[in-house]
């Protein structure tokens, strides 16, 4: 056999080898779905709170220095609810310091629409609330020394007010930390 031929039966041989492992693939795919009726609306939930006599934020609620037994002081507050969701809050305190004398020893009362919403001690104050949509609530609070205990004279409070929102149906929540600082004076 010629060497041409046997060149020729080479090549078709290699050409016929690598023309089974050509393969080639091609997918298309496509698919839509349509929705129709379909209504999407963001929520918020926000509050804050202001000072009611200019709509001012205020962080700081007592600041009270020299307090004496059969003393107190009276602050107000205005809780605004400025999302769009209806809100339930919740007030605690939290002392900071854990268990300052002077802190367990203070009393208050809450006022809301001249309504008393709480009269007790402060380490076991706990208000619930609602607000409606845009609307607001003003709370007028009195703290007062009724203890003549000489141990509490020139002692510290300092305690943080939380206001916690949440709402049922979103799960949201939000919350508004107000400081205090309350120091008593000194007696006989």
């Amino acid at each position: 056999m010629s060497n041409i031929y046997k060149g020729v039966i080479i090549l078709s041989l290699i050409f016929i080898l690598d023309s089974q492992y050509i393969v080639t693939v091609e997918a298309r795919i496509s698919d839509s779905q349509i929705s129709t009726n379909n209504k999407f609306k963001a929520a918020t939930l926000n509050f804050s709170s202001l000072n009611p006599i200019n709509n001012n934020k205020i962080d700081t609620l007592f600041n009270t220095s020299q307090i004496t037994p059969t003393g107190f002081d009276i602050k107000s507050v205005r809780i605004t609810n400025e999302g769009n969701l209806d809100l339930q809050y919740t007030l605690i305190i939290k002392q900071v310091p854990a268990n300052s004398l002077l802190c367990q020893n203070l009393n208050v009362k809450i006022l809301s629409n001249w309504d008393t919403i709480y009269q007790g001690s402060l380490p076991a104050l706990n208000v619930n609330s609602s607000i409606k949509q845009g609307g607001y609530e003003d709370l007028v609070m009195f703290i007062e020394l009724n203890s003549h205990n000489s141990y509490l004279i020139n002692q510290d409070c300092l305690f943080n007010l939380i206001f916690t929102s949440t709402n049922k149906s979103t799960k949201l929540s939000n919350q508004v930390i107000l400081e205090n600082h309350i120091s008593s004076g000194s007696w006989d």
